[in-house]
């Protein structure tokens, strides 16, 4: 789990070295309604634009999982908190583009399965202007080997926040 947040912090720091030449916001806040392995989070998102048209992104989370249970009064139903993280390109004209990349999500709390990792494809919103609403609507299935049965993984998710 080290190797992601490492990746997703370096992207973080090169954004302060390269300079930015549109005004755009680089900066989001937002709330993901399920999907990224969780059933919602939280989540800081830096773009780092390297041509009007092209930016990379990278993200932080914390949000809210649980076992899944087929039983309603299921017993054992653990509840965990969820770092979810990714790194993206995104590519498109004006305010929407095309993101994909990789994604994970680490569980706090857990003693098997701690990282899922798995591809990211979507749309994405991004204003031109500070305080504006950003959206994100993603697919994403994980990589055959790393979806631990436990937890429900819904392949879709939104999210809705705001840049600065």
């Amino acid at each position: 789990m080290k190797k992601p947040l490492l990746a997703v912090l370096f992207v973080c720091l090169m954004s302060s070295v390269l300079s930015q030449e549109s005004r755009r916001p680089v900066n989001s806040v937002y709330v993901s309604l399920v999907g990224d392995g969780a059933l919602f989070t939280v989540n800081y998102d830096r773009q780092v634009f390297i041509t009007p048209d092209a930016a990379i992104s990278a993200r932080l989370g914390l949000g809210y999982q649980n076992e899944f249970c087929f039983d309603i009064f299921c017993p054992s139903d653990e509840k965990f908190i969820v770092v979810a993280h990714h790194l993206t390109a995104n590519i498109g004209d004006g305010e929407d583009f095309f993101e994909f990349g990789l994604g994970g999500r680490g569980l706090l709390g857990k003693e098997r399965q701690h990282l899922l990792i798995y591809p990211v494809f979507g749309y994405r919103s991004l204003p031109f202007h500070s305080g504006r609403l950003n959206l994100r609507l993603t697919v994403h299935l994980p990589f055959p080997g790393f979806y631990n049965e436990e937890f429900l993984f819904i392949p879709f998710g939104a999210g809705m926040g705001v840049s600065f």
